[in-house]
């Protein structure tokens, strides 16, 4: 991305290899790093139905795309 080339990836293709991960079957949550470079990080994030991720910051800002299912966000108290 920063490099000027082309990525490609398989979104659903990956969030199955996602939701086969040890993490997966532990906390509903399994997680693939697609880029990292300074500014810019891309996770593939596979959510069990019903799964939750608890609050936390990022340095940079979060687009999020929904393969399948639906998501909910809400507020933080106080924000």
């Amino acid at each position: 991305l920063h490099d000027g080339a082309v990525h490609a990836f398989d979104l659903p293709a990956l969030a199955r290899h996602a939701a086969q991960k040890p993490s997966y079957e532990a906390s509903g949550r399994g997680t693939i790093t697609l880029v990292h470079h300074p500014g810019l990080t891309l996770l593939l994030v596979a959510l069990r139905k019903g799964s939750a991720m608890n609050e936390h910051k990022s340095p940079h800002a979060a687009t999020v795309v929904v393969i399948e299912g639906r998501i909910s966000f809400r507020p933080v108290e106080g924000s």
